[in-house]
């Protein structure tokens, strides 16, 4: 049981790490865009 509790403490601090990376890179390529637009 514990070292279940310490696979899922594991898991939820890697799970946001990738949607938190997507919507940086997002962001960073929206305001490329914005950038492309306003040359």
């Amino acid at each position: 049981a514990r070292a279940h509790q310490d696979l899922g403490n594991l898991a939820s601090s890697i799970i946001p790490v990738p949607a938190a990376a997507w919507l940086f890179i997002s962001a960073v390529a929206a305001l490329g865009g914005l950038r492309r637009k306003a040359a």
